[in-house]
């Protein structure tokens, strides 16, 4: 096992102690509670308008255990590569690293802040092909080093599967297939091999982001489904005021999942606030009409509806609002004063027999009802 350098060389390793330095800090505010974990959450996003988030993912860690045995690997592999593969080949290394096994444990488990352990799996893989071919690995992926990852591994499975702590174990073995592909392409002699083993890359790289994607309600393994996930991250979104976003999120839930009668109301919550006004009232639509059929989504279906139907006829756009009305009478027929809304509307266009009805309604609802 490879004895790591002081801590007096970190100039020396700009890279590996510039993560190790972000991954300590970032981890030290979010454990505190001064930053949200979510604003690190690799989530739908991801792929969607945020793929740097597969990257910052890796920063946080979730307690300290995982912390410094993340950081002290890092530092132990990430040192030795950097003297070796130089600052920028380890750079790109350590963010396909950190993207692939972000992206593959959110294909197939719940992700928040997975950290480095990606990265460190990743490092030793490369560091263990790489040692068959250059001696100077030889201490840094021994015998002793390998049955460290191989019981880290095994120990966090089954802590994970006993609920004492929950591990980025999809995360783990992503990274060191990764770091062995890797290696297997720098070392290969022959050009098959390396185009074999290019290709594996690429094809554990879109497997994983197909599998976080469109594929994940297929594939994951967690309880915690991707549309839930979407869910949450648009309600946390309202909740701060962030209405684009919980646009985003919740659309993401919906393409997974079309009936969900909460995620619709959401939606429109969100599309209400963003003044995407045509939007909000299709997803409102959506919601009440979607089972279970909650009462509260009616009630916001009309309520919208009437208020936009108000703007209809200060624009005097009448025929507008008898359609925004008419759909208002539709969730809610027992509303009185919808109706009279609504024989107002038809009168201002010239149909009185319309008008008419409309009052007996309003009149059949509430007695005596009057504009």
């Amino acid at each position: 096992m490879r004895r790591p350098p002081s801590l007096a060389r970190l100039p020396s390793y700009p890279v590996t102690g510039g993560i190790g330095l972000m991954a300590l800090v970032i981890t030290g505010m979010t454990l505190s509670g001064y930053w949200s974990s979510a604003r690190f959450e690799v989530g739908p996003t991801a792929f969607r308008s945020e793929p740097w988030r597969l990257l910052i993912s890796a920063l946080p860690h979730g307690d300290l255990l995982h912390l410094g045995f993340n950081l002290f690997w890092l530092w132990v592999l990430g040192t030795l590569l950097e003297e070796i593969l130089g600052h920028f080949r380890l750079l790109g290394l350590v963010l396909l690293f950190a993207a692939g096994s972000a992206a593959a444990q959110c294909a197939l488990e719940v992700v928040d802040g997975i950290g480095l352990s990606g990265v460190t799996y990743g490092l030793f893989g490369l560091a263990w092909v790489l040692s068959k071919r250059d001696r100077r690995l030889g201490s840094a992926a021994d015998k002793a080093t390998a049955q460290v990852f191989a019981g880290w591994f095994v120990l966090c499975i089954v802590f994970t599967r006993m609920n004492v702590m929950s591990d980025a174990n999809v995360a783990h073995a992503a990274g060191a297939i990764l770091g062995a592909l890797v290696g297997t392409a720098m070392i290969a002699r022959t050009l098959p091999l390396r185009v074999l083993s290019v290709a594996g890359v690429a094809a554990v790289c879109a497997a994983s982001a197909a599998g976080a994607t469109v594929l994940r309600p297929r594939v994951n393994l967690s309880p915690e489904s991707a549309e839930n996930m979407s869910f949450q991250l648009g309600y946390e979104a309202i909740q701060e005021g962030r209405f684009e976003d919980a646009v985003r999120h919740f659309q993401d839930a919906l393409a997974m999942k079309s009936d969900n009668a909460r995620a619709w109301y959401n939606l429109g919550i969100a599309c209400e606030h963003s003044q995407r006004d045509a939007e909000a009232l299709a997803a409102y639509r959506r919601a009440y009409e979607a089972p279970p059929h909650d009462a509260r989504h009616k009630l916001a279906f009309a309520a919208f509806s009437r208020r936009l139907a108000d703007e209809a006829k200060r624009r005097g756009d009448h025929e507008e609002a008898i359609s925004l009305l008419r759909g208002a009478v539709e969730a809610t027929p027992d509303d009185a004063y919808a109706w009279l809304e609504l024989s107002a509307a038809y009168g201002a266009v010239g149909k009185p027999a319309e008008a008419e009805a409309a009052i007996a309604e309003a009149h059949k609802r509430q007695p005596g009802a009057a504009p």
